[in-house]
C-alpha cells in the first residue's frame, strides 16, 4: 500500500483510568498503518512517565508537570513531521487548554465512562486501592476529572464497544489529520488581534481630531497591553508550525501592531 502523509498534529486521547485510552490509542495507530499512515507516534502517559528524568509523584501538580511533559515531547514528534497519539488522564481542564495553545494542531478526545464502569474494569485494583486509602491521589476518587466544555471528540466507551469507538476515532481523526486546520485557540487569538487593530485605528483617528491627550495615552496604555499578551500568546501557539504553511501576516500583525502603538506614542 502506497505510504500516506498527513499534516503533524496531535491526538490527545483523555478520561479517567480504565475508561479506554491506551486500547484505543492503539487501535488508532494500528488503523492508520493499516492506511499506509506511518508518521506516527504513541505516547502512553504510562510508559513515558517510566522514562523521565527524576521522581514525579501523583499530586495535581506534579500529575501536571508530567502532561507538560508529553506535551513536550508530542511537539517534537510534531516538529519531526509525525503524528502524536497521547494516551493520558489529564484531568484538569486548564492543563489541557494550555497544552492545547502550545501544541496548536491538537485533537481532544474525550472518553465518557462511568465510574461504576471503569471500576469493573480494574484489573489492577487502583481504584479499590485508593478507596481503602493506599493512595494519597487518585483522580475521580480523590478528586473529580474536569470534562472540557466543548472537547473535539467524545466517545462513550461504556456502551460503544472497541471496534466501534475505533470506527469513529479513526474517521474523525483522517478528516483532523486532512485538513490544515488550526485549534480554536489560535482562532481566538487571531481574533483578537484583529480587534486590537481596530482600536489602534481608532486612536489614529483621536489624534487626526485633536482629542485630549488623556484620553488617548488611556487607550493607547490598554491597547500596549492586550496587544503584547496576544503577539505573546500566538508567538506560543505557533511554535510548530514551521513544518505548516500558515498565513504569514499573522507574525506581520503581531509586529506591526505593536510598531504602530509604540509610533502613536512617540507623537504625544
Amino acid at each position: 500500500m502506497k505510504t500516506k502523509t498527513l499534516f503533524p498534529g496531535t491526538i490527545w486521547i483523555t478520561g479517567p483510568s480504565m475508561s479506554g485510552k491506551t486500547t484505543l490509542g492503539r487501535h488508532l495507530q494500528d488503523a492508520l498503518e493499516d492506511r499506509g499512515i506511518f508518521n506516527v507516534e504513541l505516547l502512553d502517559g504510562p510508559d513515558v512517565r517510566k522514562n523521565l528524568e527524576g521522581d514525579h509523584g501523583y499530586s495535581s501538580t506534579e500529575r501536571s508537570i508530567v502532561v507538560f511533559e508529553i506535551a513536550k515531547l508530542a511537539l517534537e514528534c510534531n516538529n519531526r513531521g509525525n503524528v502524536a497519539i497521547v494516551c493520558t488522564i489529564s484531568h484538569m481542564k486548564q492543563v489541557r487548554m494550555a497544552v492545547r495553545a502550545r501544541l496548536g494542531r491538537f485533537f481532544e478526545v474525550y472518553l465518557k465512562c462511568p465510574l461504576d464502569v471503569c471500576l469493573k474494569r480494574d484489573y489492577l485494583g487502583n481504584y479499590q486501592k485508593a478507596y481503602d486509602g493506599d493512595y494519597e491521589n487518585f483522580v475521580e476518587v480523590t478528586e473529580p476529572y474536569q470534562v472540557s466544555e466543548h472537547p473535539d471528540l467524545l466517545l462513550d466507551t461504556a456502551n460503544n464497544s472497541v471496534e466501534e469507538c475505533t470506527d469513529i476515532l479513526l474517521s474523525n481523526t483522517l478528516t483532523f489529520l486532512e485538513s490544515r486546520h488550526l485549534s480554536g485557540t489560535k482562532s481566538k487569538l487571531q481574533q483578537r488581534l484583529r480587534r486590537i487593530e481596530g482600536q489602534v485605528r481608532g486612536v489614529q483617528e483621536m489624534l487626526n481630531d485633536g482629542r485630549e491627550c488623556r484620553d488617548i495615552v488611556q487607550q493607547l496604555v490598554a491597547i500596549r497591553s492586550a496587544a503584547h499578551s496576544t503577539a505573546l500568546a500566538l508567538v506560543d501557539a505557533y511554535a510548530i508550525d514551521s513544518l505548516q504553511e500558515v498565513d504569514p501576516s499573522i507574525a506581520a500583525v503581531c509586529s506591526s501592531t505593536l510598531r504602530d502603538v509604540l509610533d502613536l506614542t512617540k507623537k504625544l
